[in-house]
């Protein structure tokens, strides 16, 4: 990173030297290849695993404005041989290809879980348990830095959605955690309406052990066990219609169904943590399942088999359930443990599900990454698939004695991100592992069918060009009177770049290669060279003179012709 320094201001500036496509198969991969489908995240600066550590209970965002950009927190344990975790983060600006460690959200400390989430804008939201109360960061670029930590609610096992439904609570985030482990008593629920800064009065929803949703209609769900008293058998859904109304105290109805078993925990492969927590999700598509509300959860089913993944469905909002649908499909009497499942829904309607899986092991200590997937609104379900290598799921517990108490999945109408912990490297480590083809310019194909048809690949490298102009993100924390960073990615490694400022908007096309620059009035700033990932970041202080001055940037790169948007922000 370059030394941070004054940008003063000059004349007015500053200066530094449709419709949702039908759900289809997702065509996996022939095997998950190490470094290229399968990628390890908690590694150090040259690419190689951290001896000692471990990782475990990873969130997953993807920025909404481009598919290229992913950003993952878990909770990371610097020595595996204590029960201590901090909340870690890393990001990938290639799709999950490579992945850039960063550290440890501050100030350290023994930290609870950690959660991340996306706003319209590509803004991330992590929430990190901290010794005292949880704590919000926020990031405008793509997870590479983090403002500094506001108070926020919450608590253990949270979870959050972002309402994207296009309606009166569009942007609104809605928060849940589990009872008397945080801020509130027994009350687990808030709304935020300006991006996480502030809540609303936190509800109390006696559920636990659950997530939450938003409907394509802006209706919020809610899905847990009870805990008064407690009931690990009965799965209670609440159902808000109200919360998307800016300033409503949002108001609940209740309805109750079974998943046919009982969530567990403390047994089998994860003695200090839950087999399984309970995932909902709806399907937000045009589609002939639009509409539909999902529950997912691996439970202890009557009979001999310890645990199995269970899947039930609604067509009429939550108001009634069909009966538990077994996913995995080995058979019956196998004594295995289906574990830790999560669910995810594609915007075409496409249901896919992840889990870990002990049928292939005699002794019951090795475990696999499973995968099935739903086209039909979960009526049926794919064959199982094992996406993983089998992997000891005992090997590197960290002091609490688990491998946590989730893992986490994204999944788009082409593919799904999947990110999990694993031993393959005989302790505890995190794994990042795409399925299906990748899209990054949205536009609905397979990256490889785009090239030479649609689009062009000058380096040869499988992604169409369009994806890989240089990006420009900033600022952050947007404010002035402080200092804040702009952040270069997918330059050309070890490269010199110029930064461009301007006031008027237009088109002009400058010499040599023929750049199109997105101003009319470009000043050159400061060369910048990137480092060997193709990264370069800025940072300067502020002045208050510029708030409410509306200022154009845009990053060149003469070596390869090639620039980044225009990026256009306003301080307040």
């Amino acid at each position: 990173m370059f030394p941070a320094r004054r940008w003063p201001a000059i004349a007015g500036i500053f200066l530094f030297c449709g419709e949702s496509l039908p759900a289809r198969p997702l065509v996996l991969p022939p095997a998950p290849q190490e470094g290229v489908d399968r990628v390890q995240i908690n590694v150090n600066d040259l690419g190689q695993n951290v001896i000692g550590d471990a990782a475990q209970e990873p969130s997953l965002a993807v920025d909404p404005t481009d598919p290229t950009r992913l950003v993952v927190g878990w909770s990371y344990f610097p020595d595996a041989s204590n029960a201590d975790s901090e909340s870690a983060w890393a990001y990938s600006h290639d799709g999950g290809r490579t992945w850039d460690f960063q550290g440890l959200q501050q100030p350290a400390g023994d930290r609870g879980e950690a959660l991340v989430r996306t706003l319209a804008d590509g803004t991330v939201l992590y929430w990190s348990q901290g010794p005292s109360e949880t704590e919000l960061y926020i990031s405008r670029v793509s997870g590479v830095s983090w403002s500094s930590p506001i108070g926020s609610a919450g608590g253990d096992d949270p979870f959050a959605w972002v309402d994207r439904s296009g309606g009166p609570g569009d942007g609104n985030i809605y928060l849940t955690w589990t009872p008397d482990t945080g801020c509130c008593g027994n009350a687990n629920f808030v709304r935020s309406e300006d991006g996480g800064f502030t809540t609303s009065t936190p509800l109390e929803l006696d559920l636990a052990v659950g997530g939450i949703t938003v409907g394509r209609n802006g209706e919020v769900y809610v899905a847990g066990v009870p805990t008064s008293p407690l009931d690990f058998e009965t799965i209670r859904i609440a159902k808000s219609i109200n919360a998307q109304l800016p300033g409503s105290t949002p108001t609940f109805g209740v309805n109750s169904t079974t998943l046919g078993g009982s969530l567990t925990a403390a047994m089998g492969p994860n003695p200090g943590g839950v087999l399984g927590k309970i995932t909902i999700d709806t399907d937000t598509s045009n589609g002939p399942h639009g509409g539909n509300v999902y529950l997912l959860a691996c439970v202890d089913p009557d009979g001999p088999d310890p645990g199995e993944l269970h899947f039930s469905r609604s067509t009429d909002g939550g108001l009634t359930w069909s009966a538990p649908r077994r996913i995995n499909d080995e058979p019956f009497g196998r004594n295995a443990f289906q574990w830790l499942g999560t669910m995810s829904v594609a915007p075409n309607g496409r249901i896919d599900a992840v889990w870990y899986d002990t049928r292939n092991s005699v002794s019951g200590i090795i475990s696999e990454l499973f995968y099935s997937f739903s086209i039909d609104g979960g009526q049926t379900w794919a064959v199982n698939e094992a996406i993983s290598p089998p992997f000891n799921h005992f090997l590197g517990q960290p002091g609490n004695q688990s491998v946590g108490d989730h893992i986490d999945i994204e999944s788009d109408n082409l593919g799904v991100h999947v990110i999990y912990t694993a031993s393959f490297n005989s302790e505890q480590d995190l794994y990042y592992l795409r399925l299906g083809a990748r899209d990054c310019n949205g536009n609905g194909n397979d990256d490889l069918l785009d090239v030479g048809v649609v689009s062009v690949d000058n380096n040869n490298n499988g992604v169409p060009d369009e994806c890989e102009t240089l990006l420009l993100q900033g600022f952050s924390p947007g404010i002035v009177d402080t200092v804040n960073f702009v952040h270069v990615t997918r330059a050309t490694p070890t490269s010199l770049s110029f930064l461009l400022t301007g006031t008027t908007l237009g088109t002009l096309v400058t010499g040599g290669c023929g750049i199109e620059l997105g101003f009319l009035d470009p000043v050159v700033l400061s060369p910048l060279v990137s480092n060997g990932r193709g990264e370069i970041t800025f940072g300067g202080s502020i002045d208050s003179s510029l708030s409410g001055t509306r200022i154009l940037f845009q990053v060149i790169e003469p070596v390869s012709c090639r620039s980044s948007e225009v990026l256009d922000f306003t301080f307040p």
